[in-house]
């Protein structure tokens, strides 16, 4: 089993990244079988990049990404709700036909 971590900041490029790296996992000859786990941040939800990458995601239909969205109200400097509010994130992802887990992370 292959492992990598890569960092991408708070741009909402990490799930773009994964579903990239899915996809060339999917038309690859090897097919060696991969998880992906992505954390992402509420604020960078707000990140247009990330819907697009979840239309993507959908699009192609890979299964082999597991994304982890840390619910904390806070952006890098802010409260999320001051800067833009996300009203229902887990409805936006069921909304791309994501199944949604609820645990205390703490």
């Amino acid at each position: 089993m292959r492992s990598m971590q890569i960092d991408t900041g708070s741009l909402g490029q990490a799930l773009s990244t994964a579903a990239g790296i899915a996809s060339a996992e999917k038309l690859s000859s090897a097919r060696i079988p991969t998880r992906i786990a992505v954390i992402l941040g509420d604020g960078e939800c707000q990140e247009g990049q990330i819907y697009e990458s979840l239309m993507s995601i959908v699009h192609m239909k890979l299964k082999n990404i597991t994304i982890i969205v840390d619910l904390n109200g806070y952006q890098s400097d802010r409260k999320c709700d001051e800067i833009m509010p996300i009203h229902d994130l887990a409805t936006v992802f069921k909304g791309f036909g994501f199944r949604m887990i609820f645990i205390n992370g703490h």
